[in-house]
């Protein structure tokens, strides 16, 4: 397996990530995709259609930003019929909240949407090699615990959600899609504490049949409808995940972004003795940013 040693650092020379039209300008991709499976169309939108061909290995793409904010509304679509396997057949999703640690590592949080129908929710911290088995954290520093997570020194997972059925309503399904719509957002409260200013990462489900027209008003951070009237999340999404962090600022914090997949090898190269995700080896699909929140450009270091 072609394996890149680069981290997360390129994620601020790659292409920006945005609604079409609200950007200035575009800098040199410098994305971590060895097998080549993410095709950037235009801005805010990007397709795969990949097959892994190899035995016993799951094979990951990133394509990152130049880009930072506070929020995103992404659609998350497969070209393919919900899968009827354990596994599906590899994940689409989104990586936010990236921040940049003093020795060069990364930290980070994930959503992940699969075309079984499920999703799942992580955080990662110390990540210093993308396309190590789960960003290097492995089987023995994945914890459902946020203290073991925070007392583990290495590269380590914190599960905020594993793979979970969607919501009632909250997947679009057709012979030949499986589609998520998910929301977050960084909202703050302004009390300051001893750690500083409480930060809440809101992580939302929308309903997938009528979240198509949806955009974001970037000032607010509020999502719209087709009309430009405000939607009211409590109705009509699920939040799934409400994830806490503080920092010295009571401002929305800006960090940085990226779209990512995983295609599982095909069961019918599997060894005997592999016993971890496999499919049809092939994943077909696309990501469409429907709109993001306190956009800002990345400065260069």
């Amino acid at each position: 397996m072609k394996l890149s040693k680069k981290i997360l650092a390129a994620f601020s020379v790659a292409a920006m990530l945005v609604v079409a039209g609200s950007f200035t300008a575009c800098k040199d991709e410098d994305d971590d995709d060895p097998y080549e499976m993410i095709t950037k169309v235009n801005s805010s939108y990007y397709t795969i259609n990949h097959t892994n061909t190899d035995a016993d290995t799951v094979q990951r793409g990133y394509k990152s930003t130049s880009f930072k904010h506070a929020g995103a509304l992404v659609d998350i679509t497969f070209n393919s019929a919900k899968s009827t396997g354990t596994y599906g057949d590899g994940v689409m999703g989104v990586i936010f909240g990236l921040e940049s640690n003093d020795d060069g590592s990364k930290n980070f949080y994930v959503f992940g949407a699969r075309n079984k129908g499920d999703y799942y929710v992580s955080k990662y911290k110390n990540v210093t090699d993308l396309q190590a088995a789960n960003f290097g954290a492995g089987d023995g520093h994945q914890f459902s615990d946020e203290n073991d997570f925070t007392a583990d020194d290495n590269t380590a997972e914190y599960e905020i959600k594993t793979f979970t059925d969607a919501p009632s309503g909250k997947l679009k399904t057709s012979a030949d899609s499986v589609s998520f719509t998910v929301f977050y957002k960084d909202t703050v409260d302004e009390t300051e504490t001893d750690d500083g200013y409480k930060h809440t990462y809101k992580v939302y489900l929308l309903d997938a049949n009528t979240a198509s027209a949806y955009t974001v008003k970037d000032g607010t951070g509020d999502v719209l409808d087709g009309d430009k009237n405000v939607v009211d999340l409590d109705s009509a999404a699920e939040e799934i995940a409400s994830i806490d962090y503080y920092t010295d600022s009571k401002s929305f914090t800006q960090r940085q972004f990226a779209i990512y997949a995983n295609v599982y090898p095909n069961s019918d190269n599997c060894t005997e003795t592999y016993n971890k995700a496999r499919g049809t080896g092939t994943v077909k699909g696309y990501w469409k940013v429907q709109g993001d929140f306190k956009h800002a450009d990345v400065v260069e270091d």
